[in-house]
């Protein structure tokens, strides 16, 4: 059965969410630039014995425009919303890419809140753009006239076909058929206008997800459990998989074979199984 989508107004933006079944409550927080689908067997499978919880960010449906830079800041104060008027608490907090940032800060915020984390493909922050100038000209350059300059090249490039439709095939560990649930609903989904100027918006604001900024001084993340996609292309596990397992200093990174950006979706068995496990042995 196809959940049910429902709506509440969070931090100025109308947040749209799914909330199944009940019991401890498992909230999902999803990639940038992504779908609250990519969780569709988790909330399958968890919400026989939890509550289970996924966001959609803003600007990525319909009429939910975003018009300014959408920092780590702004996810965090919707979640807390969310969290406040939903009423929950000891939660299972489940996070991919920023959503892990997210993740992260909200438990660095409210640990009495968070009995679980879990965390997968950590948003690499300014560490995701490769290019040293573009880097510069994204997080450093300050001239309004040259970011505007900036802003309307980049709205062309991320408007072009061939570009919308490299995006939704990097996010996986191998080559989708073009049939496929997710990887049609991410193409339909890029061809929105609106939904390009919150992909750019938050490329401009991508900077405030540098986990090592995130962190508090002394802050250890060693119960949290961290899953990594093997062939992820947008976030790799050779250089963002271990550079933030041990900037977390969780002890254990469980990779997930063939798997990409969306190990979840790829490999709902092995994942499922993980956060299972998890939650059964971690107390």
């Amino acid at each position: 059965m196809t959940p049910v989508t429902k709506t509440l107004s969070l931090a100025g933006y109308d947040i749209c969410y799914i909330d199944e079944g009940s019991g401890e409550p498992m909230v999902f927080l999803h990639n940038g630039g992504g779908l609250w689908q990519i969780w569709v067997h988790q909330i399958a499978y968890f919400s026989k014995t939890h509550r289970v919880i996924a966001v959609q960010w803003p600007g990525y449906e319909p009429g939910t425009h975003v018009r300014q830079p959408v920092t780590l800041e702004v996810y965090a104060r919707i979640l807390r919303e969310l969290v406040l008027k939903l009423g929950l608490s000891q939660m299972v907090l489940v996070g991919n890419c920023i959503g892990a940032s997210v993740a992260i800060h909200y438990q660095n915020e409210y640990p009495e809140e968070v009995k679980r984390l879990i965390l997968m493909n950590i948003c690499p922050g300014r560490r995701a753009v490769k290019p040293a100038g573009l880097r510069w000209l994204l997080f450093d350059v300050q001239h309004a006239g040259l970011r505007k300059a900036l802003t309307h090249i980049l709205r062309l490039i991320f408007s072009l076909k061939y570009v919308r439709t490299i995006f939704p095939a990097a996010l996986f560990g191998s080559k989708m058929p073009e049939q496929d649930f997710l990887y049609a609903l991410y193409k339909q989904k890029l061809s929105i206008p609106g939904i390009t100027d919150a992909r750019l918006n938050l490329l401009f604001s991508s900077d405030s997800y540098t986990l090592k900024n995130i962190l508090k001084p002394g802050t250890q993340l060693p119960k949290s459990l961290l899953i990594w996609g093997e062939n992820n292309h947008v976030a790799s596990l050779e250089k963002e998989g271990y550079y933030h397992q041990q900037l977390c200093q969780i002890p254990d990174i469980h990779v997930i074979a063939g798997a990409g950006h969306l190990a979840m979706y790829e490999s709902p068995a092995e994942v499922n199984t993980l956060i299972e496990n998890y939650i059964a042995y971690s107390g």
